[in-house]
């Protein structure tokens, strides 16, 4: 049980689950003998009664104050009665009456329920802890969350949860009390500005509770503007026109159903969820009905109210950057409804796009250059030299059903327009996904290719009439363009019908046969990344599903191609986990990947995919370089701390600063290459957006608040216009009045509070299994659900320890008799000290295993007897020949192996064999050696004449004296041969071999589990073992 602060001790109710999460949180408050427990977990699940009445023993708690119920649901109600039981258990009595409950609008019938009321405040005996309700509805109409008035931490229930969103009744009153909790964080009589803490009923704490509750509402918000959006395109006769018209019979104005919304909203994600999405749908537009934004139609569709359609007001702004930091003077700033903008890949152009028209402007100046009177546009595009501009519509019906080209082209400067004329289309296309929608051109402009199905069209950018040529690949569904001389393309083809995927390369446009190609599995989507020169090819691969249960995000993997077929490769990762990020270094020489379970590895490769040098392992995962290649920034954004770290690769990797990005959605290099520029953005907040500008040694040189920021970027510039002179490390400038202003408000954060320690592993040092990776802490290997124990985490039996059972020995601990390789079997006369040992443990074995341990003793006493006769006949074998004493008709090497497998058909085990490099000999000494009773002989050795020993092995004289004339038809197999370092090496070649022979299958294309590629990961570790015995090949 984690002591979270001084005053909250947490217990896992033990039901795990996707609605639960690790399960539902039910919290100890307080720091005396009196305490509060915040809710009780479903009930009958005996890990947390067990680790509650633990914790009440150990902390000495003397009683319980209160339960206090946050609302309804079982998995926060369900274990009351068994906090009754334990209770009576550790304080006596029946409990009944030492345990008060306490829920806002309490259930007729609970025994002993209290009700609760809003700003109702509890304390404990001692008057040390307090706690004050605030009633929130929404998630349930009953919630309640609970102020601890001393830390300013808020107890939030399932309003607020650790991951994800909540799910809620009442979407109104679920905002209503979002609003009000805002104001609870970081407040109490005794908080003296408190921690801010939220401690929810699911998931891990939130450190900063109130972000985490701004962040709900912008997303709930932010789906309210999507839903919005959606009915205003469906009603302007988007996709939605087949809805219906509505009451008036309006055909200005169309009516949808909340599946319709659904679809638009929706789109990107896979149609199984639309159906669950359709609820939480409803209730934002009920929500929105509530405000008078929407209405409701007799037949169940929805439509805009009046006066909807131009709510929402967006502005664009050009920003002339460093070292001014002032409004670009000669652009009219637009206002309006705004859905998108763009810079040409020259940066010789601006674009933004309207309800009405699309308008173009010098990037330079900011005066307006043209304008397209192409009415709602929701997306825009520039080709390379932005000589054409791309323009993309929602997908539409004409009258006679047919679908609209909604993807155009236009020329960006027309002299027909100039010249007084009409602007006409250079050509267009029906594109009905928004995902991909731009078509793809060369860096030359030459070509321009989309993608259709099972084949890739080429058309010349002068004419999109009808395609020049056609790539035909059956089943393609991505391809990208490289930007070399010989306009290569790579196709990619997925999974299908138990056929690997594929990616080739073709040379446009010698489509007859590729240059290059790579075959394999677990790939459902790709991502394909050429480098600038277009030589080499990276390949991303991603599956839909994890088929290990390792992940919920699916498995990664990556290949590299070369352009001329001459390379292509798997790139190996040494550390297990997704692949996070992949980005080329724009010399094209070298790129780096972040990779493995958090916290993740940073890796700088040649083009070769062989690894120049690893960065410290943190909580990373982002890569990228700067314009010029000389620096790169490997930092953790999204769900991570937004921390940066900032690279000199000139300098041997030298890190040359870092940088706390917090909350940042979006970090982009200057074209100068000496600038960085993060922002925080909407919808991924809606609360602290802005931009910040870093210089490269990690200063602070500009910061600008924004009500809420959508987009922004830099205006792309070659790099032959901005060399990179001098050292930009040392050459900082100073810094925008606006940074100084901001920095010189930036409190020191406090040092956070240790993490609780149980009271026996106080004022020891912290076990390796317990540490993160990049504090020294041991590798963790996440096995979840593949059935295997896991190694080197701590939490199960490590690899040094494991011990493979070779039935019929005796077994002790420590290395008196350990066999190479892990084994420990009872060396001959170690018998009596190992049952004096297991002799000590008896009393913890049930009546059951207690009696078969006796059973197994006096069978061993009895085949003890036998030996010392010599053979005996214990049934007979294959032949009716006699079996040696103890053996039971089964050698050593026979007895680890299953009695249902065929006689016929087994293969005597090889001499190298890790179980069987220790004790391999049984019986005391001088007895005779083991024999098989099967036609099997041992590898590698010869029966020699007479049915005596192999000849190469010869066993020792006594041994020779002791044994029995030989009978026929037996084999004699050695105890074993060489040395200790002799057998290892064998073992280690045997699995260089197996190596090799995994590697060879993976070549032909064969799926292999995953086990085996970890196996084939152990290459290098295996040979380095081979170097450190002195072998070499």
């Amino acid at each position: 049980m984690p002591k979270l602060s001084p005053r909250v001790l947490r217990l896992l109710g033990d039901n795990p689950s996707k609605f639960t999460l690790q399960g539902s949180n039910t919290y100890l408050v307080g720091s005396g003998p009196r305490r509060f427990l915040i809710d009780t977990g479903e009930g009958g699940r005996k890990a947390w009664t067990e680790g509650l009445e633990k914790v009440l023993r150990e902390e000495g708690i003397t009683g319980i104050e209160g339960v206090l119920l946050t609302h309804w649901h079982p998995d926060h109600v369900g274990g009351v009665g068994d906090v009754r039981g334990v209770c009576g258990r550790v304080f006596g009595g029946n409990g009944d009456g030492e345990v008060r409950v306490f829920k806002n609008q309490s259930r007729a019938g609970a025994k002993g329920e209290e009700g609760i009321e809003d700003g109702q405040v509890l304390r404990t005996a001692d008057g040390e802890t307090s706690l004050r309700a605030f009633y929130c509805p929404g998630h349930a109409v009953d919630h309640m969350a609970f102020v601890l008035e001393e830390e300013g931490a808020v107890f939030t229930g399932d309003n607020v949860l650790g991951h994800g969103t909540a799910v809620f009744e009442d979407l109104a009153a679920y905002m209503r009390s979002l609003e009000g909790m805002v104001g609870l964080f970081g407040q109490g009589a005794k908080a003296d500005g408190g921690t801010g803490r939220a401690y929810p009923g699911h998931g891990e704490v939130i450190e900063d509770g109130k972000d985490r509750v701004r962040e709900y509402i912008a997303h709930r918000k932010e789906r309210e503007v999507q839903i919005l959006d959606a009915l205003k395109g469906l009603a302007t006769g988007g996709a939605g026109r087949a809805a219906g018209q509505d009451e008036g019979g309006s055909s200005s104005q169309i009516s949808s159903s909340s599946m319709d919304v659904v679809k638009v909203v929706y789109k990107d994600y896979p149609e199984n969820l639309w159906v669950p999405a359709e609820g939480g749908v409803v209730q934002v537009l009920r929500k929105l009905e509530g405000e008078g934004r929407v209405k409701s139609l007799e037949n169940g569709n929805w439509k805009l109210a009046e006066g909807e359609k131009n709510r929402t007001s967006k502005h664009i702004g050009i920003l002339d950057a460093a070292p001014v930091y002032e409004r670009l003077p000669g652009f009219q700033v637009p206002e309006g409804h705004l859905r998108c903008c763009v810079y040409s890949p020259d940066g010789r152009f601006f674009a933004w796009a309207s309800p009405e028209k699309v308008s173009v402007v010098d990037a330079s100046v900011g005066h307006l250059v043209t304008e397209l009177h192409a009415d709602n546009v929701y997306e825009l595009g520039f080709s390379p030299l932005g000589t054409y501009i791309i323009t993309w519509q929602r997908p539409s019906k004409d009258e006679e059903g047919n679908a609209t080209k909604n993807l155009k082209v236009w020329k960006t400067i027309d002299e027909a327009v100039a010249q007084g004329g009409t602007r006409d289309v250079v050509g267009q296309f029906v594109q009905k996904q928004q995902t991909g929608w731009n078509l793809q051109y060369t860096a030359d402009e030459a070509f321009c290719a989309r993608c259709v199905t099972n084949e890739v069209q080429f058309y010349e950018a002068t004419n999109l009439a009808q395609p020049w040529n056609r790539l035909r690949v059956e089943g393609a569904t991505d391809f990208a363009l490289a930007g070399n001389e010989k306009h290569s393309v790579a196709v990619f083809t997925p999974e299908r019908k138990g056929q690997p995927a594929s990616v080739k390369v073709f040379n446009v446009p010698h489509f007859n046969a590729p240059v290059s190609q790579k075959t394999f599995f677990k790939g459902d989507k790709v991502q394909l990344k050429w480098n600038n020169q277009g030589t080499s090819l990276i390949v991303l691969a991603q599956t839909d599903v994890d088929k290990s249960n390792k992940s919920y995000y699916g498995e990664t993997t990556m290949y590299i191609l070369s352009a001329n077929g001459g390379f292509d490769s798997r790139i190996q990762l040494d550390k297990e986990g997704p692949i996070h990020d992949v980005s080329w270094s724009p010399n094209s020489k070298e790129f780096g990947v972040v990779y493995g379970y958090m916290p993740a590895k940073t890796t700088i490769f040649n083009a070769r995919a062989i690894p120049q040098h690893s960065f410290n392992l943190g909580p990373r995962n982002t890569i990228i370089f700067s314009p010029h290649g000389r620096f790169v920034i490997v930092a953790g954004f999204g769900n991570l701390a937004g921390t940066m770290d900032i690279y000199d690769l000139e300098k041997n990797y030298e890190k040359v600063a870092t940088i706390e990005a917090s909350n940042s959605s979006i970090c982009e290099w200057s074209p100068d290459g000496r600038h960085i520029l993060t922002a925080t953005t909407s919808p991924r907040l809606r609360v602290d957006n802005g931009i910040k500008i870093w210089h490269v040694g990690g200063g602070l040189m500009y910061k600008e608040d924004f009500q809420e920021l959508y987009h922004v970027v830099w205006r792309p510039l070659s790099t032959t216009h901005l060399p990179l002179t001098g050292d930009p490390v040392k050459e900082m400038p100073a810094p925008h009045a606006s940074a100084k202003d901001y920095l010189a408000t930036v409190k020191t954060p406090s040092k956070p509070a240790g993490a609780y320690r149980p009271p026996g592993a106080r004022g020891q040092a912290t076990p390796l299994s317990f540490k993160r990776e990049d504090e020294g802490g041991a590798a963790f290997v996440r096995e979840m659900m593949s059935g295997k124990a896991p190694e080197s985490n701590g939490f199960g039996p490590s690899a040094a320890s494991r011990r493979r059972a070779v039935p019929g020995a005796e077994k002790i601990d420590g290395g008196a008799g350990a066999g190479a390789g892990g084994d420990r079997s009872a060396a001959p006369g170690a018998a009596a000290a190992a049952n004096a040992q297991a002799a000590d443990g008896d009393e913890n074995l049930s009546k059951a295993a207690l009696k078969n341990k006796k059973k197994r003793e006096a069978k061993k006493a009895k085949e003890a007897e036998a030996k010392s006769q010599g053979l005996t006949v214990d049934g007979e074998g294959m032949n009716g020949n006699a079996t040696p004493a103890g053996q039971n008709g089964r050698s050593p090497e026979r007895k680890d192996r299953p009695r249902s497998r065929s006689k016929s058909n087994y293969e005597a085990p090889r001499p190298s064999s890790r179980r069987r490099d220790g004790s391999r000999q049984r019986g005391p000494p001088g007895g005779p050696p083991a024999l098989h009773t099967n036609n099997a002989q041992a590898s590698g050795n010869k029966k020699a004449p007479g049915g005596g020993p192999p000849a190469q092995n010869k066993p020792s004289a006594p041994a020779a004296q002791a044994a029995p004339a030989p009978a026929p038809e037996l084999t004699v197999t050695s105890p074993g041969n060489g040395t200790s370092e002799e057998k290892k090496i064998r073992s280690l070649l045997k699995k260089l071999r197996a190596i090799d022979d995994l590697k060879m299958r993976q070549a032909g294309g064969e799926k292999l589990e995953g086990t085996q590629v970890l196996k084939i990961g152990t290459e290098e570790q295996v040979r380095k073992e081979l170097g450190g015995l002195g072998y070499s090949e």
